[in-house]
Parts: C-alpha cells; structure tokens; sequence
C-alpha cells in the first residue's frame, strides 16, 4: 500500500515560479468589468455584512458551470430572497419555504435551498454570524487535531 501523502507539496522554489503565472490571472480577474461578470459580484450588490456573506455564499455554492447561467440563477435566488438574504435568514421560519418553490439549479432545487436557509438561521441565531460559526469551527478543529 502506497503511503504517500495525497496532497501534492511544493517547495518555495516551484511556488515562486508560479508566481508570473498567478499574477497574470489577478491582472485578469481582479478588475470591476470581470466582477460585473462573476457571481463574486453578488457579494459587492450588498453593503451589510450579514447580506454580503449570504449572497456569498449562495454564490459559491452554486459558481460552478457557465457563469451566464450561474449569475441568472443567483440572481433569481436573490429575487427570492426580496434582496434582502439576511432579513429572510434571520426570520427564516418553516412557511418560507414555498419562496423556493420550483428553483432548480445543477444538483441544487428548493428542497436543499430551504435547509440551508434553516441552517444559516441556526447559525445566526447560534452565533451571532457567519464569521463567528467558522471561527468556532476552526477552534473545534485544532482541538480535536484535525
């Protein structure tokens, strides 16, 4: 049985050759017409935090195919959201789920958006946000040696 790790290393030497390779993908993507065509740009349409890391996540969640359709489908969640996810979130109750009502994007459909709505209202309420739920996770991680 091989007992190599799974993950591929790389020494500092081959990761500063990346470097020009790396840099030539920000000069790329890193400028407002390219956000204007990502699902990132659904983190910049919000101001609150709380909104933002909804959108976000949302987002992230489902950037995985043609952007075209990746950014219709996000913003037709949004839509449903009233454009206002942390408002939606934070009083997220069992009613609000027909909202999602025929969504269907790649492997996700209303179903699995209403859970997660369930569960990012458990996070709010658990945790105060978004942030303050992954930061408990990385504390449990490190103790738990992982």
């Amino acid at each position: 049985m091989d007992k190599r790790s799974p993950f591929v290393t790389i020494d500092d030497k081959n990761l500063y050759q990346l470097k020009p390779f790396l840099d030539n993908i920000v000069f790329k993507v890193e400028v407002p017409t390219y956000i204007d065509s990502d699902p990132v740009a659904f983190m910049h349409a919000y101001v609150r935090k709380e909104d933002r890391e909804i959108a976000g996540f949302f987002a992230a969640m489902m950037a995985w195919g043609r952007r075209d359709i990746v950014m219709r489908k996000v913003e037709d969640l949004m839509e449903r959201f009233n454009h206002e996810p942390f408002e939606v979130i934070r009083g997220y109750k069992a009613s609000d789920s027909s909202r999602f009502d025929g969504f269907v994007h790649r492997t996700w459909n209303g179903s699995d958006i209403d859970v997660l709505c369930k569960i990012l209202n458990r996070i709010y309420r658990d945790f105060g946000d978004f942030e303050g739920f992954w930061r408990d996770v990385y504390v449990e991680s490190q103790l738990q040696g992982v």
